[in-house]
């Protein structure tokens, strides 16, 4: 089914329905490959219910490139409601999405810790659906309006956004990584047939982010890495040979590599602890 700027597959019918979206920006160039790859994993396997992917939210934008400003931003444009071909793209993926019971949105990042993001205050809500998802960390935010995993989980739709180690470069490892988590999900969730048990994963909960970024310029050098549990005045690196500290207790869900600084460059993003 092709619709303005994006391309729905279609496996199964009836419920339970799920929807899985990715490829708003060139950065989820490896979600992009993992959902193509999931496509014709399952293509051919019993299903109990259906299956919607957009492995490429923005066709448009991957045709023609992240220069032009108006095909921008679609990953903030929902439900879409104006008169912008982002918009009229962000509404026709809304339409299809809202009339499902889960939606999952895929985003692509280098150097980062797989993780899933939902809002604190649908937390329990959205218990169950995080329980079929084979990733142990999950972030808690507030709000994040116009995105469309959270626009849709205030509706009652169980949407979420899951994050995961990938981007515009990456491993062959990295689509059979997320190919497996996606299909995983699916076998959880009952929509395709299971294989096996499922694997019992002990789930660790953080409250939103906490951003470092370059106050100068320089050469940043990492002492930590991707997944790494900090205390607050942790040294994580250095900054023209000053330390740069953790200004939070948490675990490090990404950071930067050894690398020329700009200021306020992003060096390390950390999920901030509950207690």
């Amino acid at each position: 089914m092709r619709d303005i700027g994006f391309t729905v597959y279609n496996i199964g019918k009836g419920s339970p329905c799920i929807f899985i979206i990715t490829g708003f920006t060139k950065n989820d160039f490896c979600c992009t490959a993992s959902l193509l790859s999931v496509i014709d994993a399952i293509r051919d396997e019993d299903t109990r219910g259906s299956i919607k992917i957009v492995p490429i939210a923005n066709e448009i934008l991957y045709r023609y490139g992240t220069n032009i400003d108006y095909l921008r931003g679609i990953d903030k444009a929902f439900p879409g409601k104006d008169k912008s071909i982002v918009s009229s793209i962000a509404e026709g993926i809304w339409n299809i999405a809202r009339r499902c019971d889960y939606a999952i949105e895929l985003r692509c990042s280098n150097n980062v810790l797989d993780h899933i993001v939902i809002p604190i205050d649908r937390m329990d809500y959205l218990s169950e659906f995080v329980s079929f998802i084979p990733i142990e960390t999950v972030v808690m935010i507030k709000r994040l309006s116009k995105r469309l995993f959270y626009e849709l989980s205030v509706r009652n739709v169980k949407s979420l956004r899951i994050i995961l180690r990938g981007g515009k470069e990456f491993e062959a490892d990295d689509i059979d990584r997320i190919k497996n988590i996606t299909i995983s999900i699916l076998r959880n969730i009952g929509i395709i047939k299971k294989k096996s048990k499922n694997q019992s994963i002990e789930r660790q909960f953080f409250n939103g982010y906490t951003i470092v970024r370059s106050r100068m310029s320089g050469v940043f050098m990492p002492v930590k890495n991707v997944g790494d549990f900090v205390e607050r005045d942790d040294v994580i690196g250095s900054l023209n040979n000053d330390k740069v500290v953790s200004p939070v207790k948490g675990r490090i869900i990404f950071m930067s590599r050894a690398t020329y600084a700009t200021i306020n460059r992003v060096l390390c993003v950390i999920a901030n602890s509950l207690q």
